[in-house]
């Protein structure tokens, strides 16, 4: 078992040009920035990750929020396993990145934070951000009380950049094309999320920009359960070059915390199934 507990901003664990590893019951303990990173990497299994990014300082902002510490960044990997994982962080327990293929996680806790995050993508431009068959099975996210985690943003969002260039990576961009589809989304648990699940395509754009060509398909929820501090229950906020199609809901029960009615948002949507009033928009 190894344990890091450290200052500085490095990532705390990166595989980088991994064939056929395995990763095996770690923990990282306050995470300096990311805990994790598997890039340009085949055939890796994580069975057994122990994330703890809590931060009691409120000198940040005014809050004790624990930014950048996302549980695990992939990137131009294939086939990766990650099993058995229990996450508490500021950002993005999981981020699912350009060129990751082949990815199943199964057994997941997140507690605090953004949830999981495919993207974003496309903030590179005129390269190709793809992602394929990506799986997740038996997900729990928790909401903490404020003096751990002050947010328990998603249960699961997507986000894309525009066509529009708008300064450069790391922290801004935009231009890439490319797409993210075969994502499959069973037996998720929430409790207290802001908002279940949403895709948004307009990462760090403006509104003259040129709409995003990257484009969402083949994505199915099921098996969905748990509450919402919000009123917006899925959100499909697509882009007019890239139409999402193929999203599809079977037993999706979230319900909003004091039983107030649960809104379906879709805009620029084709074949959405399985919700009720989230039918095609312009």
């Amino acid at each position: 078992m190894g344990r890091l507990d450290g200052d500085g901003r490095p990532i705390s664990l990166t595989l980088s040009n991994v064939t056929r590893g395995v990763i095996q019951d770690f923990r990282i303990v306050s995470p300096p920035f990311w805990s994790n990173t598997v890039s340009d990497s085949l055939d890796v299994v994580y069975d057994g990750m122990y994330v703890n990014a809590t931060n009691t300082n409120t000198t940040f902002a005014g809050q004790n929020i624990a930014p950048n510490t996302d549980g695990i960044d992939t990137y131009r990997a294939k086939n990766i396993q990650l099993t058995n994982w229990d996450v508490t962080c500021g950002d993005d327990a999981i981020a699912i990145k350009g060129n990751s293929t082949n990815i199943a996680i199964k057994n997941l806790v997140i507690r605090g934070g953004n949830g999981v995050a495919f993207g974003s993508l496309g903030q590179y431009y005129q390269f190709n951000d793809l992602v394929q068959n990506v799986t997740l099975e038996n997900v729990t996210l928790v909401r903490l009380p404020t003096s751990v985690q002050p947010n328990m943003a998603n249960g699961v969002y997507f986000k894309s950049w525009d066509d529009t260039v708008n300064g450069l990576p790391p922290t801004s961009g935009g231009g890439g094309g490319g797409y993210c589809r075969d994502v499959t989304l069973k037996d998720f648990y929430l409790n207290n999320v802001s908002i279940p699940t949403q895709i948004y395509q307009a990462n760090g754009g403006k509104s003259e920009d040129t709409p995003s060509y990257l484009k969402f398909s083949n994505i199915s929820w099921t098996n969905w359960q748990g509450t919402t501090v919000g009123t917006t229950l899925v959100d499909l906020a697509c882009s007019s070059n890239a139409l999402c199609g193929g999203m599809l809901f079977r037993q999706f029960d979230v319900k909003v915390v004091g039983g107030a009615k649960g809104a379906y948002k879709c805009s620029n949507t084709l074949d959405v199934t399985g919700i009720a009033d989230c039918s095609y928009t312009e």
